[in-house]
């Protein structure tokens, strides 16, 4: 007489095994997406470095008086002013602080103080850059000048002049006040 027997796996063991079989096969998967990911990503960043592709980040800029301090509420103040000033110079540092490269413009807002007189057209300005370049003459009111491409943490400077010329203006009863005028600038990023 020959006996046979057969192996016969209890219901919640043969769902316990598929289970374990299942998760294992997952976290395989998870494991290979998880390497392809990081092979594309070092592709990607390859060619972010080589200026192709793009970059993320913030584009920033930010202002410094010519000692180097930074201006956190960038503004020129000009005091007592007369026909025949002289020009006054205020140099102007501008630099990305972002995380990318970016181009800017920079304008200016001059808010009159109630009862002073606005000195617009009086007043000559001039901007110069760092090469001595004029980028800018004209009115305050119409000050806008932007400048190349500034890579994270490169900067430029710039002089802002300020003058009243002799002329037609002489006596003019505005003389002797001062002027005091804000900078704004846009960072623009730069596609790649």
């Amino acid at each position: 007489m020959s006996t046979s027997y057969s192996l016969v796996m209890a219901p919640e063991r043969r769902n316990r095994a598929s289970a374990a079989v299942l998760g294992l096969a997952l976290l395989a998967m998870g494991a290979g997406i998880a390497l392809a990911g990081t092979g594309m990503l070092a592709a990607a960043r390859s060619q972010i470095d080589r200026g192709y592709g793009f970059d993320s980040g913030p584009a920033r800029l930010a202002f410094a008086d010519g000692t180097g301090k930074v201006m956190p509420n960038p503004h020129i103040e000009v005091p007592n002013l007369v026909p025949g000033t002289t020009a006054r110079s205020t140099p102007v540092a501008i630099w990305n602080n972002g995380t990318i490269a970016a181009t800017y413009t920079v304008s200016s807002e001059t808010p009159q103080a109630s009862g002073a007189p606005f000195l617009d057209d009086v007043l000559t300005v001039s901007v110069s850059d760092q090469t001595g370049a004029v980028v800018y003459t004209g009115k305050l009111s119409g000050l806008t000048f932007g400048g190349p491409t500034l890579e994270p943490g490169d900067s430029r400077t710039y002089v802002i002049s300020i003058s009243w010329p002799l002329g037609a203006t002489d006596g003019d009863p505005r003389q002797g006040h001062s002027l005091s005028f804000k900078l704004h600038g846009v960072a623009e990023p730069v596609d790649r």
